[in-house]
């Protein structure tokens, strides 16, 4: 089994971010294949707009260590992940 990682770290948190990583996520799966995205979302936001980029193509695994929204979990599961 081969495992590749891309690893985005900002020097603060926040939704300003969040283009700049699904931007990364979608070049980098350009370069190799990959099956599995898991991606750090405080409230859902993030893994949603990166599950609408990736469009079913990869499946997303969302980390929270809040309470995720509801909308945004089920948004999430919807899309496969």
């Amino acid at each position: 089994m081969s495992l590749r990682e891309l690893i985005i770290t900002s020097k603060k948190p926040g939704p300003e971010n969040t283009e700049h990583v699904i931007n990364a996520i979608l070049e980098r799966t350009e370069e190799v294949k990959v099956n599995k995205i898991v991606v750090a979302s405080t409230s859902g936001d993030t893994a949603v707009k990166l599950c609408k980029a990736l469009e079913g193509r990869i499946k997303v695994i969302a980390i929270s260590y809040e309470k995720m929204k509801g909308e945004n979990n089920r948004g999430i599961r919807e899309m496969g992940g």
